[in-house]
C-alpha cells in the first residue's frame, strides 16, 4: 500500500513539475523531446502508455534494453518492445 502512495505521490509531483505529462485516463507518458524525463528507477510504463512501437522502444532502450527491462515492455525478451503496437 505504501508502495502505491507514494507512486501516486511522485507521478503527481512530476506532472505538476512538468517532467511527465498524464493523458485523461491518467496514463504517464514521457514528456516529447527530452530523455531525461524518461523514468527508468521504477516500473512506470506499460505499452498502453505509448501510442506507437517507436516510443516504446525509446523509453525500453534508453532503460536498459533486454537485459533491463524494468518495465517489462518486451515480454518475450527478444529485443523489441510492445510488438502489439505499430
Amino acid at each position: 500500500m505504501k508502495q502505491i502512495v507514494l507512486a501516486t505521490f511522485l507521478s503527481l509531483a512530476l506532472i505538476s513539475l512538468g517532467a511527465i505529462s498524464a493523458s485523461a485516463k491518467t496514463k504517464v507518458t514521457p514528456k516529447k523531446g527530452t530523455n531525461s524525463s524518461i523514468i527508468c528507477s521504477y516500473d512506470a510504463y506499460n505499452c498502453s502508455n505509448f501510442k506507437t512501437r517507436s516510443e516504446a522502444m525509446k523509453v525500453f532502450n534508453q532503460c536498459g534494453g533486454v537485459k533491463k527491462d524494468i518495465h517489462k515492455l518486451d515480454a518475450d525478451k527478444d529485443g523489441i518492445a510492445c510488438e502489439s503496437l505499430k
